[in-house]
């Protein structure tokens, strides 16, 4: 296998991609001046800085399962979850939207965009825009969770592997992808659940499967010598 990278190129027989994955970003002013300072993409990893907040107001971007699974990790910490989506009606699986609705602490705006995230220091205000009128308004806000979806770091393979049609490298259970010699760990590859700990235990095993790659691919090469 060959590897190019800006600081030169790597030969192995064996190779372990983990090059990650990056939310989505709205890409509306305020989102990257307050991003860490009220605006967030992971509620699992963010969630219990609420509990620092002297108001636990949130906002969920998104209308589709990242956004509801989103707003329902942080019911625990929140006092309120607005969920906003630009679409008609949320797009999530059924059984998540009705765990939504009938939660009394949070409420869905539907055909409305967000178009700012307002703040000195910290978010405080989000300004929304009616898809069918116009009409803007603004609410506050404590914290802004997007949920929007990730996207995963694998342009730089040019079809070298194969992806799922987001863009996930598609492996099986002992993370091999679809080249022989050739595996993908953590947050890059096809997974129900991103966070550190899963990408740490599949860094774990992708090394452990890679070294028994190369320890066949020596006693086969010895053997045909």
């Amino acid at each position: 296998k060959q590897v190019y990278t800006a600081e030169g190129s790597y030969r192995a027989r064996a190779a372990v991609v983990a090059t990650g994955s990056k939310p989505k970003r709205l890409g509306i002013p305020g989102e990257s001046k307050l991003q860490g300072k009220g605006v967030y993409y992971c509620a699992t990893c963010d969630a219990p800085l609420l509990r620092t907040m002297e108001r636990r107001r949130v906002a969920v971007i998104g209308g589709g399962d990242t956004a509801a699974h989103t707003a329902l990790a942080l019911l625990p910490h929140s006092e309120s979850v607005t969920v906003i989506t630009r679409g008609a009606e949320l797009a999530a699986g059924h059984m998540l939207v009705k765990r939504l609705r009938e939660t009394p602490s949070v409420r869905v705006l539907t055909q409305r965009m967000v178009k700012g995230i307002l703040g000195d220091q910290r978010a405080e205000r989000i300004l929304v825009e009616k898809a069918l009128t116009g009409e803007r308004e603004t609410y506050p806000v404590e914290a802004v969770f997007v949920g929007i979806g990730q996207i995963p770091v694998t342009d730089f393979l040019d079809g070298a592997l194969s992806l799922d049609e987001r863009g996930f490298i598609v492996t099986d259970n002992l993370l091999r992808t679809s080249v022989p010699g050739v595996f993908a760990a953590g947050d890059v590859r096809v997974t129900p659940l991103r966070q550190i700990v899963t990408a740490a235990a599949d860094g774990a095993l992708a090394a452990h499967v890679a070294v028994q790659y190369l320890d066949r691919w020596e006693q086969w090469s010895v053997g045909h010598s």
